[in-house]
């Protein structure tokens, strides 16, 4: 019973490890599309909730919250947030006008990022072996079609 137990736990806390991984991986997908496209990256976080540490590095503002529960990047330009996010601490008039490629490509940077992210999961979940160790299929077998 004991064992059982240990084991949900473990299970529990791997999902938790994966799934913020999985986050922080996508909201850096977001990150690095906004750096490359040269956007205003005023915020990076990570978790939600009141802040265990932040930093403030080259005008960008990283954080770790005490919610263990995603994260995000703020980019004044892309979309107004106000009211989820409450007010910018940079006037967005201010800032130079973003084209629709630039909003397109940061917004959907999944298609490269996200499909890494999943393999590197995967392997590390399961375990990278060749495909015929998986199948039954050993090296040198042969198959023969009637």
């Amino acid at each position: 019973m004991l064992l059982h137990i240990a084991r949900v736990v473990f299970i529990l806390l791997e999902v938790l490890i994966l799934f913020n991984l999985l986050i922080v991986v996508h909201e850096l997908g977001h990150f690095l599309a906004a750096r490359w496209r040269g956007l205003y990256i005023e915020k990076f976080g990570v978790w939600f909730g009141k802040p265990l540490w932040k930093k403030t590095i080259n005008g960008v503002q990283y954080s770790l919250g005490s919610l263990p529960f995603g994260g995000f990047v703020a980019l004044p330009q892309l979309a107004p947030m106000d009211i989820i996010e409450g007010k910018a601490d940079v006037d967005r008039a201010r800032l130079p006008k973003i084209s629709a490629l630039d909003k397109i490509i940061v917004a959907d940077r999944r298609a490269v990022v996200q499909p890494a992210a999943g393999a590197f999961l995967c392997c590390h979940r399961l375990g990278c072996r060749p495909s015929g160790e998986r199948s039954g299929f050993n090296h040198g077998d042969r198959l023969r079609f009637a």
